[in-house]
């Protein structure tokens, strides 16, 4: 029923039709006569007394008689709110009623006179019982559910076990303190990232394996291997717990218990008896035994690498055989001395590679001592020829420097660490119109008087080895010329670290400082724009350090421009931007042309503020004498970026889509109608990764995920996705697949792509791939099914160690 603002009852008659009206309503109705601060019953409908238990007894009572004081006060203070305001209000009430708990939302409107008093009030009540049950029911299963989360909770944190969670990618969810502690990891570290990752590499099949009949529904019990944070293996005992809600395996518990202390126990007696012979094989040196005879009677892995000799090519033959017929008697009396002195004996020999060419060894001769008694002696050596090589290089650049010092343009001297003059080279001399040797013992000479107290103190400085650079002082020739120098003092040290004296390069930049006297001139000119700019404006001599700083750098960056002069270009820049910067000061000095940069200038604060740089050359007689940056403030817009970037669906590494991007993929395809063409999932793996990682290290890890991403992007259609899923994992999406025969051409064609080494600094890297491909939808009917059909066949062909690839359907 739609009531008019302000409605006005006239007379009893309107009282009477608005009861005839609303007698058979199906919301409970009441009209409420206003008998000054009381509520009088004037009506009640039929619903309202059937439901309420109510009769003609309650009419022409107040509400505060009417009801018990519990039910009156609250209705009563309701209409007095309607009364006062003159507004309809809205309320929801639950009653005890004859015929059970009922729950109400009540509005009461008022009714004016023609003089706009209140002198009566309708409630409607409107039955909202079922609502207010099915309100409760959902806050009670939310209570249920909460309280069910505690307790799973309580039993993760408080276990006196580790015990962990993961999903279905094998990424934790949640571990406990006892999880944490046996792994070394913090939670940040391990949450979300995969259970591989820190398991020992030779437990990985097992385990992943474990984790999928979990995900089976299999409870069980094994022992497994991780890797602790610190390096160090830990031998665990796992019991998997399948987490099943209506049916579906939604998560997997394990918990832990460290057996590592009762395994080692078992296995102490036999690493005792192997540490000798794993130190002789595995030493990353060389090492050979032979007898008192001088004759081989063992060797390395290492020693073979080195020479090229297999230990059973070498056998029984003497070591003077090897040796280059110049270093063969210093050798021989090394082994010698080795002998009869029970000593360990350090000399340097060359033998013949078994290739022909000649390698260097720096060699250690150790007695082999048996019940006190020498019995022969260990060679233990490594390749010096680089280092041969390198001294060689050395030399030669010795020569080059002499080369540099007499035919250098700008004066260079040397001083001994008395401040006496021990060198100088020709340039000096035809600057300063001196000779050698009357400069050689005191720089007096070239001092001017009045900067005599100006040198004790560069002495000072110096005196404590400090490195001076582009220190402006002025220098007088023998002539009586006054010279404006740009001087660099650098300390020398010896190989053991102590200082000899100190390397002094000038530069004169008498025409430079004229040039200058006249910038300054100019400079007054524009420097009412430039300290009332809001951008920072500097500008740098074309050493680098800064003449001028606009007032505009204390509110954004927090310095004082006087802070800030003589400061290199470089000074506040971010490290990992100053390449960016030197390469475009290289390109500004080179093309003579503005350039623009976003880089990382450091705040007095210590944080970083993202600034927009133009550089722009001043030009004089075709040379760059100043450079001029003007710097703004870009933060906001790189937040903005970075936001954006981080929200991208590509990997860094690879160059190629990401999982997330990957997964959306595939469940798009899946997604759509069922076609006579299919979708096949193959999913690449590198074998021994970890071994190329322990080899060559991780940037060669990189380089290798960046090659596998490469070749099976060229093996493949441009329309089919590669993308890397983790670690060395890359999955390729196939459409429109009538046959397996199809699959198998691609296949083959990735096969082919991996013949061939990778070469990473000078090293032939051997990428093995295993790849494991299930179809949709003869193999499954969703993702997840099919990504659990390409991981089984990824295992399968795992197993085999070599690059190998298998059908789901031929497990």
């Amino acid at each position: 029923m739609a009531l008019l603002e302000k409605p006005i009852i006239r007379q009893n008659t309107d009282i009477e039709l608005l009861a005839q009206m609303l007698d058979h309503v199906t919301d409970l109705v009441f009209l409420m006569k206003v008998q000054k601060d009381e509520f009088v019953y004037q009506f009640i409908n039929k619903k309202a007394r059937q439901i309420l238990g109510l009769n003609d007894y309650t009419l022409g009572k107040t509400i505060l008689v009417a009801h018990a004081e519990e039910k009156s006060v609250p209705l009563h203070q309701a209409y007095s709110r309607v009364v006062q305001s003159h507004q309809p209000i809205t309320f929801r009430q639950r009653v005890q009623t004859p015929t059970g708990l009922f729950t109400g939302e009540s509005k009461l409107t008022p009714l004016f006179n023609e003089d706009g008093l209140v002198t009566f009030i309708l409630g409607v009540v409107q039955d909202v019982s079922t609502l207010q049950q099915s309100e409760d029911d959902l806050a009670m299963s939310r209570q249920i559910e909460q309280l069910n989360q505690i307790r799973m909770q309580s039993f993760i944190n408080y276990n006196g076990r580790a015990v962990y969670e993961l999903n279905s990618e094998g990424q934790f969810i949640q571990l406990n303190a006892m999880a944490l502690e046996i792994t070394g990891y913090s939670r940040e570290e391990l949450l979300n990232y995969g259970f591989a990752s820190i398991i020992h590499p030779d437990f990985i099949d097992l385990t992943y394996s474990k984790f999928l009949r979990g995900f089976n529904g299999v409870y069980e019990d094994y022992y497994t291997k991780i890797l602790h944070k610190d390096g160090h293996s830990v031998d665990i005992h796992i019991t998997n717990i399948p987490i099943v809600i209506d049916g579906v395996v939604e998560s997997l518990v394990g918990i832990g218990m460290d057996v590592t202390d009762d395994i080692q126990l078992k296995e102490e007696a036999e690493l005792n008896r192997q540490r000798y012979k794993s130190l002789f094989d595995l030493h990353p040196a060389g090492i050979i035994a032979y007898d008192l005879q001088g004759k081989l009677v063992d060797g390395n892995f290492a020693a073979s690498s080195i020479t090229g000799y297999q230990f059973q090519d070498a056998s029984e033959r003497e070591f003077q055989s090897f040796i280059l017929p110049a270093y063969s008697e210093s050798t021989n009396q090394a082994f010698i001395d080795s002998v009869e002195q029970q000593r360990a004996i350090h000399h340097e020999t060359a033998i013949y590679h078994k290739e022909g060419h000649v390698i260097y060894l720096s060699v250690v001769n150790i007695p082999i001592s048996v019940n006190g008694q020498i019995v022969g002696a260990y060679g233990v050596f490594k390749d010096i020829s680089r280092e041969k090589e390198l001294d060689l290089v050395l030399t030669e650049k010795n020569r080059d420097l002499e080369t540099l010092w007499n035919t250098a343009i700008n004066p260079i001297f040397q001083l001994k660490l008395d401040g006496t003059v021990s060198r100088v080279n020709p340039a000096f001399c035809q600057l300063f119109e001196y000779e050698e040797q009357e400069i050689i013992h005191t720089l007096r000479k070239i001092v001017p008087e009045h900067l005599t107290q100006e040198m004790e103190i560069l002495q000072q400085r110096l005196d404590h080895f400090e490195s001076i650079e582009s220190y402006e002082t002025q220098r007088i020739t023998k002539s009586g010329k006054v010279l404006d120098i740009l001087a660099s003092y650098t300390p020398v040290y010896d190989e053991d670290g102590s200082p000899t004296g100190v390397h002094v390069v000038y530069n004169n930049i008498t025409n430079l400082k004229n040039t200058q006297r006249e910038l300054d001139q100019s400079r007054e000119k524009y420097k009412v724009i430039t300290e009332h700019a809001f951008d920072i404006i500097k500008v740098f001599n074309r050493n680098g350090r800064a003449d001028y700083i606009s007032p505009s750098a204390f509110p954004l960056l927090g310095y004082e421009p006087s802070e800030c002069i003589g400061q290199r270009f470089t000074q506040f820049v971010h490290p990992e931007d100053r390449a960016v910067v030197q390469e475009h000061l290289q390109l500004l000095l080179s093309t003579n042309k503005h350039s623009t940069m976003e880089i990382r200038m450091k705040h007095k604060q210590g944080h970083y503020i993202w600034m927009e740089v133009v550089t722009s050359p001043v030009i004089e007689r075709g040379r760059v004498m100043n450079i001029i940056t003007i710097s703004r403030d870009i933060s906001e817009r790189y937040q903005m970026q970075k936001a954006l970037q981080q929200m991208a669906y590509y990997d860094h590494l690879s160059g190629l889509p990401n999982r997330r991007a990957f997964d959306d993929k595939l469940q798009e395809l899946v997604d759509q109608p069922l076609t006579e063409s299919g979708i096949a999932l193959l999913i690449i793996d590198g074998n021994q990764f970890k071994r190329i990682n322990d080899t060559y290290g991780h940037d060669a890890g990189d380089a290798v995920i960046a090659e596998m991403a490469q070749r099976l992007t060229e093996s493949v259609h441009v329309q089919n996705m590669v993308a890397r899923l983790g670690g060395d994992e890359i999955g390729i999406l196939l459409e429109g697949i009538r046959s397996r025969k199809q699959v198998e051409v691609v296949v083959h064609r990735i096969l082919h792509a991996f013949t061939h080494k990778f070469m990473y600094k000078q090293n032939e890297i051997d990428i093995q791939v295993a790849i494991g491909i299930s179809m949709y939808p003869t193999d499954a009917q969703d993702k997840k099914a099919l990504f659990i059909a390409a991981d089984n066949a990824l295992y399968k062909s795992k197993k085999t160690h070599i690059t190998s690839f298998t059908f789901y359907e031929d497990l």
